[in-house]
């Protein structure tokens, strides 16, 4: 490999880093993108599919409160006998009684406790509701954890080729230095020098790698794909997001009061407040209980008559503990007040996480354009020494020097792009959008 060719080997190196990659690690190779990330992390994640199943239970929970109104119904046979002593109904014993009855026939008992009417449909729907707003904002959380790690993924994969690349390049200039010095051309001591920086290089390599495997395992599990899948970003450059401008975004609380975390806590609320009502007004209200059945009721051996009777209660209930300790009314409060102070907690965070992300995209909007400069300096730096190696006018610790203020423009770059994009979601999020 000649070194004149290094930068043009070097961009399409980073090109087609996946088949090499994939060749390090069996199992199926996975080419996915941001988008596809996003898409697959909704559909997969194991967290999301479990708060997707809370909602489905606090919708089953919604129904059963409104059940409260619907009788019970029954139908069936009874029989008695008793043989010996009974207590008639002024307390009088009667001995030596034998006596039977059957009972065959339907009917219904209903029973509304009008607080559980009033207030329990009320507070499971609010609860209903909480519960879709914690399944909303978990996929946001679990999205936004996937698509960073995407950018991570795609760093740490270009990083690495960047490492291999420039390992390449340094063994094939070894080889010219070795030449070199069997003709007494050059120095062993440049000899040394170039295998020093060739056995660092490979600690590099090694050390990058180590990193692409962590990032690829942690999207991995958070997209539920099978062990033993390799996955591979997509892209072939980090792109520069522009999901929103900041120029005209200022925060307000209509930002904050947007939020699926917000709103899961505020009805959340709501729905206790509920159940704080049915203890407290609640008791004014009766319950009603209403029975009735048709039948055919005589003795074993018969007649068996047609025979209906209807029963109506209407009680109102005061349990003393609710006017003395007014345990279960404390516990409402507490549970209120606590979930009130979790709010402005959030408010406040959320407050923090507008600023801190907007601020953070301006400073490294100037980091990229700084760092796309400081690239194509250390790209044009490299090249003339280069070209000056095989004049044989530059000392190896040059081209060594040069290399390395490459490679670290070209990865802070990078870095830049990645923390630029993920840090274009998290403001995306601030700002009450859903992903």
């Amino acid at each position: 490999m000649k070194l004149k060719f290094f930068l043009p080997l070097f961009l399409f190196y980073l090109l087609s880093v996946g088949p090499q990659l994939a060749a390090q690690n069996p199992g199926d190779t996975l080419r996915i993108s941001a988008s596809e990330v996003l898409e697959w992390a909704g559909a997969r994640n194991l967290q999301y599919l479990e708060s997707k199943i809370r909602e489905e239970a606090a919708s089953a929970g919604e129904a059963r409160a409104r059940e409260w109104w619907l009788p019970e119904i029954y139908a069936g046979s009874r029989a008695h006998w008793l043989q010996g002593d009974a207590m008639n109904t002024d307390g009088a014993i009667f001995t030596n009684i034998r006596r039977n009855s059957f009972w065959s026939g339907a009917g219904f008992d209903l029973s509304w406790n009008l607080a559980r009417g009033v207030y329990d449909p009320a507070g499971a729907e609010w609860k209903s509701k909480a519960a879709a707003m914690e399944s909303r904002a978990t996929r946001n959380r679990i999205l936004l954890q996937a698509v960073e790690l995407y950018y991570d993924l795609l760093g740490a994969q270009l990083s690495l080729a960047a490492y291999e690349q420039l390992q390449a390049e340094n063994e094939a200039l070894l080889d010219e230095v070795q030449a070199r010095v069997e003709l007494g051309l050059a120095y062993e001591s440049d000899l040394l020098r170039y295998r020093s920086n060739l056995s660092r290089l490979g600690m590099k390599v090694l050390q990058a790698r180590a990193a692409w495997n962590e990032k690829r395992y942690a999207l991995q599990k958070i997209l539920n794909l099978p062990a033993g899948t390799v996955l591979l970003a997509a892209d072939s450059i980090l792109p520069e997001l522009d999901l929103l401008s900041t120029d005209t975004l200022n925060y307000s609380d209509s930002l904050f009061r947007q939020r699926p975390e917000y709103l899961a806590m505020d009805y959340s609320i709501r729905s206790l407040r509920m159940g704080q009502k049915k203890i407290s007004r609640g008791l004014l209200l009766p319950e009603l209980h209403i029975n009735n059945d048709a039948s055919y009721f005589g003795a074993f051996q018969g007649p068996a008559d047609p025979t209906t009777q209807f029963n109506v209660a209407l009680m109102w209930k005061l349990p003393l503990s609710a006017l003395i300790y007014r345990g279960e009314l404390k516990d409402y409060d507490a549970r209120i007040r606590l979930l009130e102070n979790r709010s402005r907690q959030f408010r406040a965070d959320v407050q923090e996480s507008f600023w801190k992300e907007r601020e953070r995209l301006e400073l490294l909007h100037e980091e990229i354009n700084l760092g796309a400069e400081s690239v194509q300096l250390a790209r044009e730096a490299l090249q003339q020494s280069l070209a000056r190696e095989k004049l044989g006018t530059v000392r190896p610790f040059e081209v060594i020097q040069a290399q390395e203020f490459y490679i670290r423009a070209r990865l802070d770059y990078l870095r830049a792009l990645a923390s630029w994009n993920k840090a274009q979601y998290r403001l995306y999020l601030a700002t009450g959008r859903d992903l």
